[in-house]
């Protein structure tokens, strides 16, 4: 969804292996639409997130040269960013 110089992604379940395979070809289009935009990753569905999904959002990150911000994430699954060094990459909001 695109709101003004900012377009918002939400993610919902489980971001597992099946799951981000299947969202490829979808974050490509995303990427292309984010050029010069602000991409905020929506979370506060999300309920899991695998090495999968974590290849996946350092895929955005690593295609868009501006910034991504995720929103709304659970503790659980932020903590998993931090073990894992990937919360640097992003900026996260409430």
């Amino acid at each position: 969804m695109q709101n003004g110089d900012k377009i918002v992604c939400s993610l919902s379940g489980r971001l597992n292996t099946e799951v981000a395979t299947g969202l490829c070809s979808q974050v490509d289009e995303l990427i292309a639409q984010s050029q010069g935009k602000q991409l905020v990753i929506d979370c506060s569905e999300l309920e899991y997130i695998s090495s999968s999904g974590l290849r996946l959002f350092l895929k955005i990150k690593k295609q868009l040269s501006g910034v991504v911000t995720i929103k709304n994430m659970k503790p659980d699954i932020k903590q998993i960013l931090k073990l894992t060094k990937i919360d640097s990459f992003f900026e996260f909001a409430d």
